[in-house]
């Protein structure tokens, strides 16, 4: 099946020959729900082709080392600019993250805001905002790191596995989630 499967790459990652990666074989999945949230309706099937995924998450040392090594900045720690959120409260555009932080007593199982808060100073340095650390925790998986940082830090031939284009992939699926609603069922 692997075999088969690697038809989709056009090379193989680096990593691959170190057994830092794994190959997750494609398939078809029902992606959304039609009984929680209302973003996350209609439920519908969605395939994707296999992809390469590294067999542990990355930490917060190789995160850091990345950060040291390239300078990146992550997107919790840019303060959003007022013109990509029109309407937005101004007090609300600042630099953060969600934070896990249920409350004593949840009443509201389907109210994400019983869960997490928004965090300002919250990022990968700072995992529960200001005055927390990550000192002793380099073996820890990494937090507050987008879909673009993560690009970031992987991006390249070492870390990849181009595919040969037909839009099915992970994250083409979760692109067109939203705009399939007449996906099938």
């Amino acid at each position: 099946m692997l075999r088969a499967d690697l038809d989709h790459c056009e090379w193989l990652p680096d990593d691959v020959k170190t057994g830092e990666m794994v190959f997750i074989p494609g398939g078809t999945f029902r992606m959304g729900s039609d009984h929680h949230y209302p973003e996350e309706a209609p439920s519908h099937r969605v395939s994707v082709d296999g992809f390469w995924i590294d067999r542990t998450p990355v930490t917060n040392g190789q995160f850091k080392q990345f950060v040291n090594e390239t300078g990146h900045i992550t997107e919790a720690q840019i303060v959003p600019d007022a013109k990509d959120y029109p309407g937005a409260l101004k007090e609300m555009l600042f630099a953060g993250s969600l934070v896990f932080s249920p409350l004593p007593r949840i009443t509201d199982l389907t109210d994400w805001s019983q869960w997490w808060s928004f965090m300002r100073g919250a990022n990968w340095r700072h995992p529960y905002g200001p005055g927390s650390n990550i000192k002793d925790l380099d073996d820890h998986p990494v937090v507050h790191v987008s879909y673009s940082d993560a690009q970031a830090m992987h991006a390249g031939p070492a870390r990849t596995c181009r595919r040969k284009p037909n839009g099915n992939s992970p994250r083409a699926a979760a692109l067109t989630a939203k705009s399939s609603p007449g996906a099938m069922p």
